[in-house]
């Protein structure tokens, strides 16, 4: 009950708005309505048709705000805790100033365990479920909560000061923070979500949130590929401890350098770690010893790139204490999460792989690199955010699938930027259009060569035609394997 007794200290007796009232928001009232039954809360969301509000009207201590004036009147609120869907825009100037805080910055401020953070634009799934692999492998008191599980707070009458938390972290999560994990570790930041945020500053500066508040008994893994989290580092209290691809294959010497502080943490291993790839093994330095971890081959995650997500959950892991052949061996028995180059299956003498999770124009750019030439469809297109597609344009003239399939969306603004890439060049390369899944699966299996991939990797986001990446995904194996099999009984 102690880390509660801070929560609801700050809640007691205040006028609370809950905004939002999806997975976090429902959390949230259930809980504060469980410890405090007879104190009012506000609810406010915007869709008043929403089915969860419906077991809200039967509670005479709920005051429910509806509509497009659901966050009116900010001003008098005491609190306003926020769900992470919630556009800074929308909040208006009364907010400023005001407080708000979230579910997130709760869970932080009150967890009685060792909590590692982990953010990025992507990878965040794959790095957190991986680290949590590794410390359940030699912890038994590990939870996985936030964007890849359980609202945080459903948690947290379950959790000691020898709990070990993993918490993934989205940028709409980490936006209205004021306290920083023990463990922070930040992976990569590109162009996304700026339909939500002002700005590119706007978003980097909601990411690197994450590391902020740190202290300096606190540890912060980052990738040092990305100047934005560089200078992250440089701002945190935090130790630092970075790792890049772009030095693989330098000098173990040369390339772990000393952490940044001097202090220690209480329930961290020293000395620090650091890592490095050399000739297709990751190594662990630890003070003045360097000890191999584990061969590239034997990690069960396709395409080079995911070494950015193995090497800071190891660095995690070891800060956690767990020892290195346990790592190793978790590391081989990983399964990989769906819609990550997930092999689908293979018909007609065509490979199909399944990338739904690609959002951005450099995913895209990646599973085209680790194909290395042999892709001869890939599917593209979705939901507009207004990136810049120059970069895919050129990646699709470097490896040239034998055919383009675009969805609406984005599809046409990536043929442009193709057709502007390669000016008078012929690249060889059919383009098509498809209005769902089964069209672009059908063109597929007519236009993709035998023995070369089709890859769904859509560089985009699934709203509009699909319910999210996952419903995409899924569409697209369904009709892989259905127009497959129909083609093999024939």
């Amino acid at each position: 009950m102690e880390p509660w007794k801070s929560i609801l200290d700050l809640v007691r007796d205040r006028k609370v708005l809950i905004a939002g009232f999806g997975r976090e928001g429902r959390s949230t009232y259930r809980l504060l309505r469980e410890r405090l039954p007879e104190q009012v809360l506000h609810v406010g969301d915007r869709n008043g048709s929403h089915e969860a509000l419906d077991g809200l009207r039967g509670d005479p201590k709920a005051v429910l705000h509806t509509g497009d004036a659901y966050l009116r009147d900010l001003e008098s609120y005491d609190l306003v805790i926020k769900a992470p869907g919630i556009p800074p825009s929308e909040l208006g100037p009364a907010a400023v100033g005001h407080k708000i805080t979230s579910q997130t910055d709760l869970f932080l401020r009150v967890c009685p365990g060792t909590v590692v953070g982990i953010t990025g634009t992507k990878g965040k799934s794959t790095c957190a479920s991986l680290t949590f692999a590794l410390l359940k492998a030699h912890h038994t008191d590990v939870h996985l909560l936030g964007n890849i599980g359980r609202p945080a707070l459903d948690d947290l009458d379950r959790l000691t000061p020898d709990s070990l938390v993993v918490y993934e972290l989205s940028s709409h999560q980490l936006a209205d923070v004021h306290n920083s994990p023990q463990i922070s570790v930040l992976l990569n930041i590109y162009s996304e979500h700026l339909d939500y945020y002002e700005n590119m500053e706007a978003y980097v500066r909601a990411k690197t949130n994450i590391a902020r508040f740190a202290g300096p008994r606190d540890v912060l893994i980052y990738n040092d590929s990305f100047e934005e989290l560089r200078h992250a580092a440089q701002e945190s209290a935090a130790r630092g401890i970075f790792y890049s691809l772009e030095c693989l294959d330098c000098s173990l010497a040369d390339s772990l350098g000393s952490a940044r502080g001097d202090s220690s943490g209480e329930n961290l291993a020293e000395p620090l770690p650091r890592i490095l790839c050399r000739e297709d093994t990751l190594y662990l330095r630890e003070g003045e010893g360097v000890e191999s971890v584990i061969s590239v081959e034997d990690i069960p995650l396709a395409g080079r790139f995911n070494l950015n997500n193995v090497m800071p959950a190891i660095i995690a892991a070891r800060l956690l204490r767990v020892p290195v052949p346990v790592i190793r061996e978790a590391l081989k028995r990983f399964t990989p999460l769906e819609h990550r180059l997930e092999f689908v299956g293979k018909f007609k003498d065509i490979e199909f792989f399944d990338d739904s999770i690609s959002t951005i124009p450099e995913c895209a750019m990646a599973a085209l690199e680790h194909f290395s030439g042999r892709v001869g469809s890939l599917i593209l297109g979705g939901h507009d955010r207004k990136n810049d597609y120059r970069a895919l344009a050129k990646a699709l003239l470097k490896h040239r699938p034998d055919a383009l399939i675009l969805f609406p969306g984005t599809g046409d603004a990536m043929l442009r930027a193709f057709e502007a890439a390669r000016g008078t060049l012929n690249a060889g390369i059919e383009t098509f259009r498809a209005r769902n899944m089964e069209e672009a699966v059908t063109l597929a299996y007519a236009h993709t060569p035998r023995g070369k991939v089709c890859l769904l990797s859509p560089a985009s986001p699934s709203f509009g035609l699909f319910k999210d990446f996952a419903d995409r995904g899924d569409q697209f194996k369904m009709w892989v394997r259905r127009l497959g099999e129909a083609f093999d009984s024939k």
